[in-house]
């Protein structure tokens, strides 16, 4: 999911996280974005049909 464009800080979420006293580096960046790749790789089709299942929302919506 993305952000509408007039909905970012103008600076980009850097300026808004050093705004909250929160450092950001290249070599976080890198591993939160090495993180998120490993997540979205776990949630394959299968793995989220079955928790669709065992929800009970076997329908995609």
């Amino acid at each position: 999911m993305t952000t509408p464009a007039e909905h970012q800080p103008a600076g980009g979420a850097d300026d808004l996280l050093a705004a909250a006293g929160i450092t950001v580096t290249e070599e976080g960046k890198r591993r939160a974005r090495a993180r998120r790749l490993a997540a979205a790789a776990w949630w394959t089709p299968e793995r989220r049909a079955a928790l669709r299942a065992k929800l009970g929302r076997d329908s995609v919506a």
